[in-house]
């Protein structure tokens, strides 16, 4: 099992991901540096040992899905919503 990334959270891995907290970004980030030399920005978004169990188990999209209905990002929040934990025997 991963270990939590701090004593103040749960979060233990991460997704690549597309930046969104820059609204340009949200399609593609990309710096061209020379002709024919793109340079291509990604974020990494934080998850919980739920959150990436579902990933494996139903896919990344699955996970992106309720990533972004519940509105996270890659901004670190050690105490965020778990957006997989279940409730009441339920995801």
């Amino acid at each position: 099992m991963a270990a939590a990334y701090a004593d103040n959270t749960k979060l233990s891995s991460m997704i690549v991901s597309i930046p969104e907290t820059i609204p340009s970004a949200r399609n593609f980030f990309t710096l061209t540096a020379a002709p024919g030399k793109d340079v291509h920005f990604f974020s990494l978004v934080p998850l919980y040992k739920e959150e990436m169990d579902f990933k494996l188990n139903q896919g990344h999209e699955a996970l992106f899905d309720k990533l972004e209905a519940a509105g996270v990002t890659e901004l670190i929040q050690p105490d965020r919503k778990n957006v997989c934990k279940k409730r009441f025997g339920l995801f």
